[in-house]
């Protein structure tokens, strides 16, 4: 009850991205939520253990401009409590670009802040980190090696009126400078365009066919960190960890 997939298929057959609160027009969410949750501790000789903790989703409860820790700095406040500060607890973001904490299937909560919503959500992360701590499975720590690979990616394709909506987008989003003015709202629900949709359509224009994306991977003994930059998918995700 903590990460959901954000991305819905709507009753005329449209796909959006973080539709609003109570659309009756969503018909069911598109993709696959990671639920799973990693654990690794590093014991040291004559220094803190560290703890590593691996969960995907968004992180992203506060919203807006402003720099916050949101739930995965709670997740390492919480755990280096639990343990008196005698470990260092490190919190990795999974793949989760296709996912968030809101499930837009029942109604909003209301009640909840953007704090209060983070906290809940590291509470249950942690907690669940403690459930397998004391169960953790020895892991030789053998030869270490890591490799940096570069992944050829092209741009998302885009249609010629999606293009022209985009630009007139723009143009209302300058005028108003909000995303939530009336007129952006009513245009955005006419033609499926939103403002961050309309600046990803426009940076492209004059972007390259194929982006360079680079694939980290370190292997220590018998475990294997592989990272992506960006927003990768959950699914993506999942099928790293079943291969």
């Amino acid at each position: 009850d903590v990460g959901f997939i954000r991305f819905y298929e709507m009753k005329d057959g449209r796909h959006v991205t973080n539709p609003r609160w109570g659309d009756p027009d969503i018909l069911r969410p598109v993709g696959q939520q990671d639920h799973s949750l990693q654990l690794i501790c590093f014991v040291r000789e004559e220094a803190k253990e560290i703890v590593v903790v691996n969960f995907g989703t968004h992180p992203d409860t506060l919203g807006g401009k402003k720099y916050y820790r949101d739930w995965p700095g709670y997740v390492v406040e919480y755990l280096n409590r639990v343990f008196d500060d005698t470990v260092h607890t490190v919190m990795i973001n999974g793949c989760q670009g296709n996912s968030n904490h809101w499930n837009k299937m029942r109604g909003h909560e209301y009640d909840v802040t953007p704090i209060g919503k983070a906290q809940r959500m590291a509470r249950i992360i942690a907690g669940e980190a403690l459930k397998i701590y004391d169960n953790a499975e020895d892991i030789s720590a053998g030869e270490i090696r890591g490799f940096v690979e570069i992944a050829k990616v092209g741009q998302n394709p885009t249609t010629p009126e999606e293009i022209e909506y985009a630009k007139e987008m723009r143009i209302l989003y300058n005028r108003f400078k909000a995303s939530n003015h009336p007129s952006v709202v009513e245009y955005s629900e006419k033609t499926g365009m939103t403002v961050p949709k309309s600046n990803r359509i426009l940076a492209n224009l004059s972007g390259p066919e194929l982006y360079e994306i680079p694939m980290y991977g370190l292997e220590i003994g018998e475990l294997a960190f592989i990272g992506f930059p960006g927003e990768p998918f959950c699914e993506l995700g999942i099928a790293v960890k079943e291969y």
